[in-house]
């Protein structure tokens, strides 16, 4: 189970994930925009965030945008991760 906290509950490393596992596991799921998350401002500090998650232990998912169009596959990438 995942519980959003993308409203600034939670903050790692000064970034703030989308959803975190609450089940015990260091698991966060980041959801990205096609358009922000492709512009090269974007994609540096992401890349920062992803390190940033990883140093404190956590393995991040990234669903992108355009993968909510395929609920079939994004549902088995979810379960992979898990």
């Amino acid at each position: 189970e995942y519980k959003f906290v993308g409203n600034g509950k939670i903050v790692i490393d000064g970034f703030n994930p989308d959803f975190v596992n609450i089940n015990g596991q260091k698991k966060i799921i980041e959801m990205y925009g096609d358009y922000w998350h492709n512009l090269p401002k974007a994609k540096k500090r992401d890349k920062g965030r992803k390190y940033a998650y990883k140093r404190y232990g956590y393995k991040t998912l990234i669903i992108w945008e355009h993968e909510l169009k395929n609920l079939d596959t994004l549902k088995n990438k979810i379960i992979e991760f898990n």
